[in-house]
């Protein structure tokens, strides 16, 4: 079964196929030049999440012909593993009692 039969039983022409492989292509061609340009930026900088990437990815994105957002990179980095996890926050600050400072009676102790 060829392109032609396909089309008519989905109700679309053969010029909208070949245009949604075409796009496919191309979307692909972006998200792999974009991927390489990320991982230039990392070897560099191996600490950059993804909103930092995107800033300095921004200018050079165009002149590939690459149209993709942050919210886009984000995606592609998502799906490629390539995203940074946040690192947890460890030794939150406590109360520090122990200074010169005036210091009010704890008025609950012994209720």
């Amino acid at each position: 079964m060829g392109v032609g039969p396909l089309c008519i039983l989905f109700g679309k022409t053969r010029q909208a196929y070949y245009d949604h492989i075409w796009h496919l292509c191309d979307r692909n061609a972006q998200d792999d030049i974009a991927l390489e340009m990320v991982r230039l930026v990392r070897r560099e900088l191996p600490g950059l999440g993804g909103h930092k990437p995107y800033k300095c990815l921004y200018t050079p994105f165009p002149s590939n012909g690459i149209t993709m957002g942050r919210d886009k990179l984000y995606t592609l980095l998502r799906r490629h593993k390539m995203l940074i996890d946040r690192k947890k926050k460890r030794g939150l600050g406590t109360t520090q009692s122990n200074h010169s400072y005036l210091k009010y009676p704890d008025l609950t102790k012994g209720l």
